[in-house]
């Protein structure tokens, strides 16, 4: 299950049983295989059909639908005739009628008294929208949005307050969606409140780490210090935040953090993690 995520969406339905959840990621894996759905992708009806679905046996688990019938019966349909000749042939041969009871149709509604459930694990036991489906369409629309558009702030606004993300999920944007958040909490902005919407609920530390942009920082080290006390976790902003910007591995924030403290300084606790760490 390891390597699931790295194979394409045609090896997801590979021949050989291996996997019994297949999520649909994108919107071109649920045209792909929405032949595979019982109302193709009206509704992102994504249930498999009846035969495919799990029977919720309460004396036998793991049973499925799909089953194989007994060989006491013999199917009356007419497209079975050549599978079954060798069960049928004796009874034409001589003649004979079905034995009352073992005529059993497939399109018949009720199931045969003796029949055998079909216990092997199908290949697809369920189909399902990927989790992040739905989320990085949004995202997908953020980005548009402030690329190629000049509503940027009124967009972000609408976005930090949308209630249909938890709050994790905020903490996890991706750097293109911060960037576009960073970009907008400039030392021209009035709006207060927005600012701290935004250290309230995003992720700026990781992003320091992995992102070399002085400018965007900047604007981050400009708000803790217009905002001070109004900031959630202020000890973090005004000590910790600016010390980890001073020692990131390509030093690019050094000018940004002096236009903003008179001069460098550790904080006690940082200074305590060192001195431990080196120990």
């Amino acid at each position: 299950m390891n390597n699931y995520w790295n194979l394409t969406h045609s090896q997801r339905f590979a021949s050989k049983v291996e996997f019994r959840n297949v999520e649909l990621r994108t919107a071109a894996d649920v045209v792909q295989f929405s032949f595979i759905v019982q109302t193709s992708i009206s509704g992102l009806d994504l249930e498999l059909c009846q035969s495919y679905q799990v029977n919720n046996h309460p004396l036998i688990r793991n049973n499925y639908p799909s089953l194989s019938y007994s060989k006491g019966f013999i199917s009356s349909e007419e497209k079975c005739r050549k599978v079954l000749a060798t069960s049928r042939n004796l009874l034409y041969a001589l003649h004979l009628d079905l034995p009352k009871g073992r005529d059993w149709s497939l399109k018949n509604s009720s199931q045969p008294k003796d029949l055998s459930y079909y216990c092997r694990i199908p290949h697809i036991a369920k189909i399902c929208i990927g989790d992040e489906f739905y989320i990085n369409i949004l995202y997908k629309i953020i980005d548009y949005a402030c690329e190629n558009t000049h509503h940027n702030l009124k967009v972000l606004k609408w976005f930090i307050k949308f209630n249909g993300l938890k709050n994790f999920q905020f903490r996890e944007l991706p750097d293109n969606i911060l960037n576009h958040f960073i970009d907008c909490v400039h030392p021209g902005i009035s709006d207060t409140d927005f600012v701290r919407e935004c250290f309230k609920k995003l992720d700026f530390k990781n992003w320091v780490d992995s992102s070399e942009k002085p400018g965007r920082v900047a604007n981050l080290l400009y708000q803790v210090r217009r905002l001070g006390k109004k900031l959630d976790d202020i000890v973090f902003w005004s000590y910790d935040f600016p010390h980890r910007c001073l020692l990131h591995h390509s030093f690019v924030y050094v000018s940004d953090v002096f236009m903003f403290m008179n001069e460098p300084t550790f904080c006690e606790s940082f200074l305590l993690g060192k001195i431990y760490s080196i120990r």
